[in-house]
């Protein structure tokens, strides 16, 4: 019964496509223009180049999306999972995997929800255009302002977490790196402080623009093929590869870079101090406690 809904909806799909093939014409007037914002509410002026009301909405129906998808698919989870639960549960399994490699078992499990969450809301974000209605044809992730948002998110959750665990002068001395030594002394080498700091806001806007600029060009790339083609076989084909293939893979993306800027402001110098030595000749890990007790065996 499943497979025949599946079928049945992917033949709608195709034949929703082809309909637009008949009776639309693509119009490339509005390709690149800033979007209708509103500049004035109840008679006050709103700073920033005013509010994209388009954004808000698409971004708070994908919240409302997520809260029912939660509600109704982890209202009562089985022993013996169904399908859907158990390719929930593999996605749920890979993230917690990816967290606990990168950040610790500890702090893995901590940040898990949060690196889980942006996932989940930019590929929900990106797959709102499969939807058969002209008001999700704007994505919000085609929204600078979202992607700058969940940018800057990633940017003080790692700083703020970095200061948390580190202290405020462990964090600082990162930006003081490679210490001046002389003799027993180390100076902080004030020169390349503010390379180290242009380098964190530069993170900040490479990530923004690199989820917009996608998301952005996927959409310029389908409407101009579509308009040269007339709808005709290839666009709908564009539409599942870039919105579903390029829309997760630019979620996971954004997504693992956010889990990479954690794991730098968290990581502590000590951990290199103690970290697992290479045994050349046999090739496994070994600590370094073992690594002390083969040389003095050898030197026996």
């Amino acid at each position: 019964m499943k497979k025949l809904i599946i079928t049945i909806g992917l033949i709608l799909f195709f034949a929703w496509q082809f309909h637009l093939a008949m009776h639309i014409t693509p119009d490339l007037s509005e390709v690149g223009k800033p979007p209708h914002k509103i500049h004035e509410l109840f008679g006050v002026h709103i700073p920033f180049g005013g509010i994209n009301v388009h954004t808000i909405l698409t971004t708070w129906i994908v919240i409302g999306i997520l809260v029912l998808m939660s509600l109704f698919l982890l209202d009562k989870p089985q022993i013996v999972p169904s399908r859907t639960q158990a390719f929930l549960e593999l996605i749920i399994e890979a993230f917690l995997k990816l967290c606990e490699d990168t950040l610790g078992s500890k702090l893995g499990r901590k940040y898990f929800p949060y690196v889980m969450t942006v996932f989940l809301f930019i590929i929900c974000s990106n797959y709102l255009a499969l939807l058969p209605f002209h008001l999700f044809e704007d994505k919000p992730t085609r929204d600078l302002n979202t992607t700058l948002g969940m940018g800057l998110l990633a940017f003080f959750v790692a700083h703020l977490s970095g200061i948390r665990i580190k202290g405020f002068l462990g964090y600082l001395k990162h930006y003081f790196e490679p210490f001046i030594k002389i003799g027993k002394w180390e100076i902080p080498n004030f020169i390349f402080a503010p390379l180290h700091i242009v380098g964190e806001v530069g993170k900040v806007v490479s990530h923004s623009f690199r989820l917009f600029g996608n998301i952005t060009g996927e959409t310029i790339i389908i409407v101009v093929v579509t308009n040269l083609v007339h709808f005709w076989l290839l666009p709908p084909v564009l539409s599942v590869y870039f919105i579903m293939l390029i829309g997760a893979i630019q979620a996971f993306v954004f997504t693992m870079l956010a889990l990479t800027y954690l794991s730098i402001q968290i990581r502590h110098d000590d951990e290199e101090e103690h970290a697992d030595v290479i045994d050349l000749e046999k090739g496994p890990l070994i600590s370094e406690h073992e690594a002390h007790a083969v040389a003095g065996a050898g030197k026996h």
